[in-house]
């Protein structure tokens, strides 16, 4: 870890087994004050490189809950300062994060979901800005883009209710439009869906 890394001294008890490594302080059980970098080596069978993540694991009342981070991926690694390995040989995945617990890796082979909330397929349009909502299992959003007959559109979008607001004012023609929606996650899953509006 870098120097300032925790918000006072501190020992770090820390398990590793398999491709799994859990952290946690003993002294001040408060997250970090910066974040660190965490490299976890190994594979899962049958999944890609470029579809596994860093994921840490939250246990509750006999359920987990995955919350994935930012993975980078070396199938030669050198550490660097402040780097821990763990797990066995092979590619090296590593996340820069800010929290204690229990880290482990984990598949994202699923392509994000796009949903129209304001607008349906061939039925006429009501609203002036459509409203599209997006999301993804895992890895999280990374590049969202909308088309408008063939054009890029802009599209802003509410992290809150996790919806696409696309202002389509001066830009529709009248009888049919095409509306096309690509979402992308962080390991590179993509859903393109296309939407048959009228006016």
């Amino acid at each position: 870890m870098k120097p300032h890394t925790l918000y006072a001294d501190d020992q770090l008890d820390i398990n590793v087994s398999n491709q799994t490594v859990t952290i946690a302080p003993t002294v001040n059980d408060i997250p970090p004050h910066l974040s660190y970098s965490l490299s976890i080596r190994g594979s899962l069978p049958g999944v890609p490189v470029d579809k596994t993540v860093v994921v840490r694991v939250t246990r509750k009342a006999g359920s987990a809950k995955y919350s994935a981070y930012k993975t980078t991926h070396n199938t030669s690694p050198k550490l660097g300062e402040g780097d821990r390995p763990s797990g066995g040989g092979g590619v090296c995945h590593t996340a820069s994060v800010r929290d204690w617990g229990e880290f482990t890796l984990a598949a994202d082979t699923t392509a994000p979901t796009v949903q129209p909330v304001n607008f349906s397929e061939g039925k006429p349009l009501k609203a002036t800005t459509l409203k599209v909502k997006i999301g993804d299992n895992l890895a999280g959003v990374e590049t969202y883009n909308c088309y408008l007959n063939g054009s890029w559109i802009l599209a802003e979008f509410d992290g809150k209710t996790a919806t696409l607001f696309i202002d389509t004012r001066g830009k529709l023609r009248t009888g049919h439009n095409e509306f096309r929606v690509k979402v992308t996650d962080g390991t590179g899953n993509t859903t393109q869906r296309i939407f048959s509006l009228s006016r």
